[in-house]
């Protein structure tokens, strides 16, 4: 599997996490634990994804292991990871020497990775800048609009664990994916270093309520998809739909009403 896919599939699929959590939090049950957990979700699959990214094509064993640091710290997550959370990221780059070294490691490291870098997320989001988290949803969502058009690719890029990842290449060029996972470092780093205040729950669910109920208005019951993509016969381009309608109902909202909703659900895990 190439592990760009993997990557890129990962921080989509967190995504669909978050609308998950929002139909069946918000709009079927009516109440906070779903929204809750989205953030779980998302800061696991976006661990998944970092721990991924490094473990590409391989060059010699020995080049590798001598030069591990260096390969980790080409991604800007880890440089944020080793200036912010240094013993997060020392964690980390003993792990993956010792999967340079032995690539049957591969699961460990990337098991690792993901805990680490999803404990970091979900404390980072919640007061990363508006700036850093208002862009990284744009990005996602023009990528959700470029796969739109082959609504199982679109679902697939959401929900890799339920359907496989897609082929990120046939989609997308690395710029693509590096502009990602640069927008992923800045939210950690601009929470380290700008941290931003964080406002009351009950006023960010104000803000992301209407928009829900917009979605329900929009798509009727069919909204209530993406509480269970797994389903048998789930519609996925009309999932594909659903999910892009709710990111560009949020990035509509004043952006910093729509990044306030996003630290707001950080806040709550």
């Amino acid at each position: 599997m190439n592990w760009l896919t993997v990557l890129t599939s990962s921080l989509m699929a967190a995504l669909g996490a978050l609308v998950g959590g929002l139909i069946g939090g918000l709009l079927a049950r009516g109440r906070e634990g779903g929204a809750r957990q989205i953030v779980v979700i998302l800061c696991l699959v976006i661990g998944a994804a970092v721990g991924a990214q490094v473990l590409g094509p391989r060059a010699s064993a020995w080049y590798e292991l001598h030069n591990a640091e260096a390969k980790l710290l080409d991604v800007p997550v880890y440089r944020v990871l080793k200036k912010h959370e240094p013993t997060v990221y020392a964690k980390i780059l003993a792990e993956y020497k010792r999967t340079v070294a032995d690539p049957k490691q591969m699961d460990a490291f990337t098991s690792l990775v993901m805990n680490e870098v999803s404990d970091v997320t979900s404390r980072r989001m919640g007061t990363a800048s508006q700036d850093s988290l208002i862009a990284l949803i744009r990005e996602m969502l023009g990528n959700l609009r470029v796969l739109q058009k082959d609504g199982d690719s679109c679902f697939r890029y959401l929900f890799p664990q339920v359907a496989g990842p897609i082929d990120f290449k046939k989609h997308f060029d690395e710029a693509a994916e590096s502009r990602s996972l640069t927008l992923l470092a800045e939210v950690i780093r601009s929470s380290a270093e700008e941290p931003a205040k964080a406002e009351p729950p009950n006023v960010a669910q104000e803000k992301l309520v209407p928009v829900v109920q917009a979605l329900a208005e929009e798509f009727g019951d069919d909204a209530q998809m993406l509480g269970n993509v797994a389903a048998p016969g789930v519609d996925r381009g009309k999932v594909c739909a659903i999910t892009i309608s709710l990111y560009d109902r949020i990035l509509k909202l004043p952006e910093a009403d729509a990044a306030m909703v996003l630290r707001s659900l950080a806040e709550a895990v």
